[in-house]
């Protein structure tokens, strides 16, 4: 069975209270480094992309004629625009993190389906096939409702985040089936370096984000684990500084080592050709040790000073 790999973009915007560009397509003195950089970037190996769009926008922090040029772009360009869904906080809620699908009831998460992917389809001409929950809030109803809206590729789990053990005894990296739905779990590792810490059980679970995980790091999770499906995941932002409103050199360059990583080893898919690819076998080891050695100190110093910002630096440790 050969090796597949996807590319995923979740395309959202929440940076209120600025006057600079939105994040959809990052405009920065004239050039632009949000979605349309990634697929130059993706397209010169060849590559296609899933972007994963908030259509809803429900901050208005983004103009709706922005989203929806965004989608038509990236569906003439030939990836894939699938739907990422972050419905409104609920009314005793004012948490931005509390826009989870699972906090609605299957009718309601039903409807707010449809009507986000009914703006995907006007704008389009393409009813989207892949869907991927806001903060991975989904939940059973999610299931019901995604396979009720005719959406049966799902990439919403991210194991460890929350609780998704109805849909499976033991969690896996690899896409399995739930229901009707084909679930493409988002790729994590474990990192262990509790070898060279004994007394430090320094042990975390990361996506392959190039923003989270270090160009070593996911060489040695290739290598080691060497998982049949991977996905670099990314933010419609993640090559931009947002603090200060300039390119991430650090991540462009990371960006393009990933995909030299994957590059010959790993056929490149979309999310919603899991529809006609064959299902896998559950994966059983998902940790990764690592040597001081094997880790490149300068990849870890660009991943914590690359946005000059250290508050960052518990998400990137995924504390």
């Amino acid at each position: 069975m050969d090796k597949t790999f996807t590319i995923s973009v979740d395309v959202e915007d929440f940076f209120p209270n600025r006057d600079n560009s939105d994040s959809y397509f990052g405009k920065i003195d004239g050039k632009y480094w949000g979605i349309t950089k990634i697929m130059d970037i993706c397209e010169s190996f060849g590559y296609k992309v899933t972007f994963f769009v908030d259509v809803d926008n429900t901050e208005n922090f983004v103009e709706e004629e922005v989203i929806k040029l965004a989608c038509k772009l990236i569906s003439l360009r030939g990836h894939e625009v699938a739907l990422h869904t972050h419905p409104p906080l609920r009314p005793d809620s004012n948490l931005e993190k509390d826009r989870l699908m699972s906090n609605y009831d299957s009718d309601y998460q039903y409807q707010y389906i449809l009507k986000c992917a009914k703006k995907i389809e006007k704008w389009t001409g393409k009813w989207p096939k892949s869907h991927r929950a806001g903060s991975y809030g989904a939940n059973k109803a999610t299931f019901e409702a995604l396979s009720k809206a005719n959406i049966l590729v799902d990439s919403s789990i991210f194991w460890d985040r929350r609780d998704f053990s109805f849909t499976s005894e033991r969690p896996n990296i690899h896409p399995f089936k739930f229901k009707h739905i084909i679930e493409v779990p988002v790729t994590s590792y474990y990192l262990n370096l509790q070898t060279h810490f004994p007394y430090f059980n320094f042990k975390i679970n990361k996506k392959t984000d190039i923003e989270w995980s270090s160009v070593s790091e996911f060489k040695q999770f290739i290598n080691q684990i060497s998982p049949l499906h991977v996905d670099i995941f990314m933010h419609s932002y993640s090559l931009i500084n947002v603090k200060k409103w300039e390119p991430n050199i650090y991540a462009i360059q990371n960006l393009v080592n990933f995909l030299k990583v994957v590059e010959g080893k790993y056929r490149n898919v979309l999310f919603q050709d899991f529809l006609n690819e064959k299902q896998y076998s559950p994966l059983t080891k998902s940790e990764i040790s690592m040597s001081l050695s094997d880790m490149s100190i300068k990849d870890y110093m660009n991943i914590y000073l690359s946005k000059f910002n250290f508050k960052n630096l518990s998400s990137i440790l995924g504390l």
